[in-house]
């Protein structure tokens, strides 16, 4: 049985990883956006984020029990503020709490 395997993309500098990457959206991006992504990247930027990016297997479950936690704290608070206030504007969206399997 074949397997499939990830091409290895090499690049000489961290400009044009980023080029590539801004590449692939779709409708391309203005000038000004482009040069926004380079400079979020410039120095050792890129090689910092990294590690963050490295991180989300281990940390996006923490984050997802911790937006859980946060979601039954703010249910709670948001009925007994809505009790004594009486206020119907009051929300809290969680829709970008990660899940578990995220």
């Amino acid at each position: 049985m074949a397997t499939a395997t990830t091409p290895q993309v090499q690049f000489k500098t961290v400009d044009e990883l980023v080029n590539a990457a801004v590449d692939t959206i779709a409708g391309g991006v203005p000038d000004n956006i482009r040069a926004d992504y380079l400079a979020c990247y410039d120095g050792e930027r890129f090689v910092d984020s990294m590690s963050y990016v490295r991180s989300y297997p281990e940390e996006l479950p923490l984050l997802a029990e911790l937006c859980r936690r946060s979601r039954r704290r703010s249910r709670s608070s948001t009925a007994a503020t809505t009790a004594s206030f009486r206020s119907p504007t009051l929300s809290f969206s969680t829709s970008d709490c990660p899940t578990a399997a995220s």
